[in-house]
């Protein structure tokens, strides 16, 4: 491995440190027509592999979403259209929810709520120490990180600042790519 590398699981993240301009496209809340920036990473599987893009839209807003396909099974489709992690400032910098790809009805792929012993069992490593060591300064639900008292005070989040990209990277490839890679499904109700 180079220090442009580093190992989630069974999974390989790369910055290949490249940008590219997008224009008129769509932002993660759906506003049309807007430009950005897209930073580029190559996530290998075990025999796959994909590209992953962070990106800076220019009204303000941020997401990573799959960027590329490549070689991976088509159940990875969806992620080109859909299951983005969009993020959010916060004090720290940036905050983004940790919502897990999981194989519903169909093979489609749907975003579900985790706790962190799900998403740890689903990216085959554990979540929490993976992004914090490539910059995430906190993962946690929202009442631990944000003092969230409401509905949504259990969903789990991680903190970065603005700057570490491959933290936000890794949060979504653990957190999307992963658990598909491992097969999660979504639990009969």
């Amino acid at each position: 491995m180079t220090s442009d590398e580093v190992l989630l699981g069974d999974l390989l993240l790369k910055d290949l440190h490249e940008q590219k301009a997008i224009s008129h496209s769509q932002t993660a809340t759906t506003v049309d027509d807007v430009g950005g920036v897209a930073r580029i990473f190559e996530v290998r599987g075990p025999s796959w592999t994909v590209a992953v893009a962070r990106y800076r839209w220019e009204n303000g807003e941020s997401d990573v979403r799959l960027f590329d396909r490549g070689n991976a099974p088509s159940i990875f489709d969806r992620l080109l259209h859909s299951l983005r992690m969009s993020e959010y400032e916060c004090s720290e910098g940036l905050r983004a929810r940790l919502e897990q790809a999981r194989i519903g009805p169909g093979n489609v792929p749907r975003r579900a709520k985790a706790d962190l012993t799900e998403l740890d069992s689903g990216a085959g490593t554990a979540v929490a120490a993976a992004l914090t060591a490539v910059g995430a300064s906190g993962v946690g639900t929202a009442e631990d990180l944000f003092g969230d008292s409401g509905p949504a005070r259990s969903w789990v989040w991680v903190t970065y600042p603005v700057s570490a990209a491959v933290a936000a990277v890794a949060g979504y490839t653990l957190s999307r790519l992963a658990p598909l890679q491992r097969g999660v499904t979504v639990s009969a109700p």
